[in-house]
């Protein structure tokens, strides 16, 4: 007797702006604005980052007036995370497949700061420094600002070792099926061996690409690895209060300037090539559309609370995903949606996942 066939089911889709209902042909890939939404978005010149993991997703908007942020997926965090550990552990050790969302706080414990703490890569001596301060386009006033932070990162993350944590997710790894999304540009994750299962969302400080990609002069090159005779250049550059001109910045070799192949707040998804972060985001999109049904463990370790962060991921991974468990890692705000699926465990990366995994 044959299978009975499943029948699909619709998904309804609504503008962003005003909530009407759409009528969409296939899954979009931004975020949906009606036309009279769109123009008014337009007009008023606003920005808005959107999630990894659902492009439809708005996690923040410059003017919350004209575009409000997505609604949580689980609701609002209340619960405050803490004694879970045991819990925490037991839904890891009983998973088939752990997808694990790390932020800055996973690098803590391999002595890397964090980006916005009392220590972090855009405190400098206390003051703040803007993300637009951060843009590696060549016309930016703040190019070489960029490039001397660039440079005082790559050579941290050079230096810097994967924690326990890392070798307890690899181990992990070798039981059941894990796939990691991490916000980090550190490359640590594939230097714990994390390769063909691991997205780098904002790609990395460790690889260069061409200044040309998503223009018409677009060299087609692709990304290359910022070596060591590269970084000891850049260090020299920048070893003083000024710039020291003789040691140059790097080129593509079609000419023009390079840049890192990582996104920023000034960026564009086409100012990025993507040759190894488009790559790295299908094999997330096909592990996720695989592992909906299963026995799934969202662990989200470090991630904080910032609007650029992963926390919203992996709260919108466990809503979609049938009975899934989600763990969140951090020592400062633990807390967690109302519901028996989710746990906070108030501890750094490297303690916890020894005693989660």
């Amino acid at each position: 007797m044959p299978r009975r066939q499943r029948k699909k089911q619709k998904r309804s889709y609504f503008c962003s702006g005003c909530a009407v209902e759409l009528e969409v042909d296939e899954p979009p890939d931004e975020v949906l604005l009606c036309e009279d939404c769109h123009d008014r978005v337009n007009a008023a010149d606003i920005h808005w980052f959107v999630s990894h993991v659902d492009p439809t997703f708005i996690s923040g908007s410059s003017d919350e007036a004209v575009l409000k942020p997505s609604a949580p997926p689980l609701g609002p965090s209340t619960v405050a995370g803490g004694a879970a550990t045991a819990r925490a552990k037991g839904w890891i050790a009983d998973a088939d497949a752990v997808l694990v969302l790390a932020g800055a706080g996973m690098s803590r414990d391999s002595a890397l700061p964090d980006f916005r703490g009392r220590d972090g890569w855009y405190s400098v001596g206390g003051a703040e420094v803007s993300m637009e301060h951060m843009d590696f386009h060549e016309q930016s006033p703040h190019w070489e600002t960029a490039w001397r932070a660039l440079t005082a990162m790559a050579a941290a993350f050079r230096s810097a070792a994967p924690h326990a944590g890392y070798a307890r997710l690899r181990r992990l790894a070798a039981e059941k099926r894990v796939f990691v999304v991490t916000s980090n540009i550190d490359e640590l994750f594939p230097r714990a061996g994390f390769d063909d299962n691991v997205y780098e969302t904002h790609g990395s400080a460790l690889r260069l690409q061409c200044s040309t990609v998503g223009t018409d002069a677009a060299c087609g090159r692709g990304v290359w690895a910022l070596d060591d005779a590269t970084l000891d250049t850049l260090r020299r550059r920048y070893s003083g209060d000024a710039v020291d001109e003789s040691a140059a910045l790097p080129r593509c070799a079609c000419g023009a300037a390079a840049r890192p192949n990582l996104s920023h707040a000034t960026d564009c998804d086409e100012d990025i090539d993507r040759a190894i972060k488009g790559a790295q985001r299908a094999r997330m999109e096909a592990w996720l559309a695989a592992e909906r049904r299963s026995k799934l463990v969202v662990l989200e370790v470090g991630c904080g609370t910032s609007v650029h962060s992963l926390r919203l991921d992996s709260e919108i991974v466990a809503a979609s995903a049938r009975s899934a468990k989600l763990v969140r890692v951090d020592p400062g705000d633990a807390r967690v949606p109302e519901g028996a699926n989710h746990a906070g465990v108030a501890l750094g990366a490297e303690a916890a996942l020894v005693a989660l995994t």
